[in-house]
């Protein structure tokens, strides 16, 4: 159980159907939450942490990738200009 007592001010309603609210219901008491507000709410929170956090990989993997585009770039321009002075030279 978390005891999170940060102060609420916002509130979200939305509507379920009766078995959506039996469904949530059983899942709040076999998580044996506070109440039904603090199970939906963790439950809000954690979906968007999880679509969070793929993003924030996804990022991660691009901007390697972007990093070693640029030690590929500076290895093309060595050797451009190895090129271009042995060019120079005949």
């Amino acid at each position: 159980m978390r005891t999170n007592f940060r102060p609420r001010r916002s509130i979200v309603t939305f509507r379920l159907s009766d078995d959506e609210y039996e469904l949530v219901k059983r899942g709040s008491e076999d998580a044996r939450s506070r109440s039904l507000s603090d199970y939906a709410r963790d439950a809000v929170l954690r979906r968007v942490a999880m679509e969070r956090e793929p993003k924030e990989a996804e990022n991660s993997s691009i901007t390697a990738n972007i990093e070693r585009l640029g030690e590929a770039m500076r290895e093309i321009d060595g050797k451009l200009s190895l090129i271009l002075k042995k060019t120079e030279l005949e």
